[in-house]
């Protein structure tokens, strides 16, 4: 097997995700890296998405999820590292430091 860098991957994705619906996707992430690794990553989807990756509410209301048509054209990443406690930053509704945060168990996104 061909060994494939995680950037062309990224890129791959960029270039692709929205050749047949402009409906959001959803990339589930496992994290088992290190946290400059991480911190990499995090550069990286920045980089790659731009403006089409959620990385913060796009309602100003706390308990509204955006509707599909709101999130059309939009990368959601889904992150969870596996075996770390389940503690979630009390400022969820500002825009979240990706690349200079510490791991706490989910890389928020909005």
């Amino acid at each position: 097997t061909t060994k494939i860098g995680f950037t062309e991957v990224v890129e791959a994705i960029a270039e692709h995700a929205f050749d047949v619906s402009d409906f959001p996707v959803i990339l589930s992430i496992e994290q088992h890296c290190s946290k400059e690794q991480q911190s990499f990553q995090a550069r990286c989807f920045q980089e790659v998405f731009g403006d089409n990756l959620v990385t913060r509410r796009l309602s100003p209301k706390e308990n509204e999820l955006p509707s599909p048509n709101q999130l059309k054209n939009k990368i959601i990443i889904k992150h969870k590292k596996k075996g770390e406690g389940e503690n979630i930053p009390e400022d969820e509704g500002e825009e979240f430091d990706l690349i200079h945060s510490e791991k706490h168990g989910y890389l928020l996104m909005y």
